[in-house]
């Protein structure tokens, strides 16, 4: 690990800012806020990152990385359809947790910031790692052999861009509950059918 990710005062400031965003978005939330729920300064902000948008950057990057590691672990460990199943959801449900709208409104559906292709570039290194686990998974006979896991993909990729949808947004209380709803869909979709074994 480098000195930046291990200084304290910087991962308090991830932590505030993480905190902040997924509850009001990126643009309600100012850098005096984030300072002031890190208990930290503007001076030592600054230290670490120009703006909020880098910030968010450094969030999306931790995410990734962390979420990548506990796929793979899932996927070496999972014995069972079910276990692989309940492990995505739960994973899911835990990187989702309390997001707002507002979240989704400036991390995905704003062109203004940046983060859309941001996110859009890390997403494609996460597709790719999740292809290839899904081949491990293919082999192990944990998910459907007959599945054409690039068009899963594609799917899933089209089907996750409806978070942009204003409308949809509007059919869900939350946007965990809208975020749960699409993960539900495509996780079952995984499940192998009685007659293939």
């Amino acid at each position: 690990m480098n000195a930046i990710t291990t200084n304290k005062k910087h991962n308090d400031i991830l932590e505030a800012a993480k905190n902040l965003f997924w509850k009001y978005g990126l643009k309600k939330v100012s850098i005096e806020e984030i300072c002031r729920e890190a208990k930290t300064s503007k001076v030592t902000f600054y230290k670490f990152y120009s703006n909020k948008v880098e910030v968010a950057k450094a969030i999306i990057d931790q995410m990734v990385s962390g979420s990548i590691d506990e796929f793979k672990y899932l996927i070496e460990n999972a014995a069972t359809t079910a276990e692989l199943l309940e492990g995505m959801l739960k994973m899911k449900k835990e990187g989702v947790h309390e997001i707002s709208k507002e979240f989704l409104a400036d991390f995905y559906a704003d062109n203004t910031l940046g983060l859309k292709e941001y996110i859009g570039q890390k997403t494609q290194e996460i597709w790719a790692e999740t292809l290839s686990s899904f081949k491990r998974l293919q082999e192990r006979e944990i998910i459907r052999k007959d599945m054409n896991l690039e068009f899963f993909l594609y799917l899933s990729k089209k089907i996750s861009g409806l978070i942009e949808d204003p409308y949809l947004v509007s059919l869900f209380p939350t946007a965990e509950d809208l975020i749960m709803e699409i993960t539900n869909l495509l996780t079952y979709g995984m499940t192998p059918r009685n007659d293939q074994k």
